[in-house]
């Protein structure tokens, strides 16, 4: 079956605080936004856009894109599930759309794989930085403020029996990290993400076997390799920057999951593909990283289709999205 891509539309939302992420400010979030004719039966499909991945991607990118479908021969662990589109070394966020596409169809024909197939999904949430009045484990951003301030926050939030992430971004030496980390209780720290800008800094800290390590930024590198650091203990997955649905199922069967955490996090995304995101962490028993929507500028009609209620968030059924 040929399965034509039309209808685009470009739809931008701007953050109500800007994030610098190194030496990028980020502002806003960009979305396209499309309709898909499976041999009659018409499915909403959407591109999550990234400015900060995305920012050179334009609707006439997509123009007489096309999917050629055979129901038969759907692999879930395969990239696009097993098909083919009309455009080669596909960008990821593409891929995640086509593979989006295809669980909302089969959704509408009654035949949804089994890990979306919840009317009710439910995904446990932490919460960002200073937003954790009910939730039990807290991520924190570190390596922005100053160390005696960074570890007098640290301490408090330890004090009050919260569980923390803390998230470097590469912004540490291994010396502020240590100094950082000097009279806390390590065992209520899950982890800290990417402190340095290099995993053979991490090799080299001393305390890389008091505290776990989580892998995002290099994780992809990692798995290709198959070469992890020392006491690697999460993966931070951004479905739409990276391994897609398709490697997440490919994936979670595989010994490299043995005891990691696999933590699914949002990266501004909105609707349809925040739902997906929720679906797919329901099948991880951990906390995730899914509190970015809340720094969207929305329109009223979506500024609360997403319940959360003290570390859940509830999400939809696929088929809330489809026309």
């Amino acid at each position: 079956m040929k399965v034509k891509l039309s209808n685009f539309s470009e739809h931008t939302y701007q953050l109500k605080t800007s994030f610098l992420v190194g030496d990028y400010e980020l502002e806003n979030y960009k979305v396209f936004k499309y309709t898909a004719d499976f041999n009659g039966v018409l499915v909403n499909g959407e591109i999550p856009a990234l400015p900060l991945f995305y920012g050179n991607q334009r609707i006439d990118h997509f123009n007489k894109l096309e999917l050629s479908f055979n129901k038969d021969s759907i692999d879930l662990e395969q990239k696009l599930f097993g098909q083919k589109i009309s455009l080669e070394n596909a960008p990821n966020n593409l891929v995640f759309s086509i593979e989006q596409l295809i669980i909302s169809y089969l959704t509408i024909i009654k035949e949804c794989p089994i890990e979306f197939s919840s009317d009710a999904p439910v995904a446990l949430i932490n919460q960002l930085n200073s937003n954790f009045k009910n939730n039990t484990v807290i991520k924190l951003k570190i390596g922005r403020d100053s160390i005696s301030a960074e570890n007098k926050r640290i301490k408090d939030l330890l004090d009050k029996g919260h569980k923390l992430r803390l998230d470097g971004n590469r912004m540490l030496s291994a010396p502020q990290l240590e100094e950082l980390l000097e009279g806390l209780n390590l065992k209520n720290i899950e982890y800290i993400e990417e402190p340095f800008s290099s995993y053979e800094e991490w090799e080299n800290f001393s305390l890389k076997h008091k505290i776990g390590l989580a892998l995002d930024e290099g994780l992809q590198s990692c798995i290709e390799s198959n070469i992890f650091p020392t006491n690697t203990v999460a993966f931070i997955i951004k479905p739409s920057l990276s391994l897609s649905v398709s490697g997440i199922l490919r994936l979670r069967n595989n010994k490299v999951f043995e005891d990691r955490k696999v933590v699914i996090s949002s990266s501004f995304e909105t609707g349809q593909t925040f739902n997906l995101l929720i679906h797919l962490a329901s099948n991880f028993d951990t906390h995730h990283g899914l509190g970015t929507l809340g720094h969207l500028m929305l329109p009223e009609s979506e500024q609360n289709m997403f319940n959360q209620v003290g570390d859940k968030i509830h999400g939809h059924p696929i088929s809330y999205f489809q026309i």
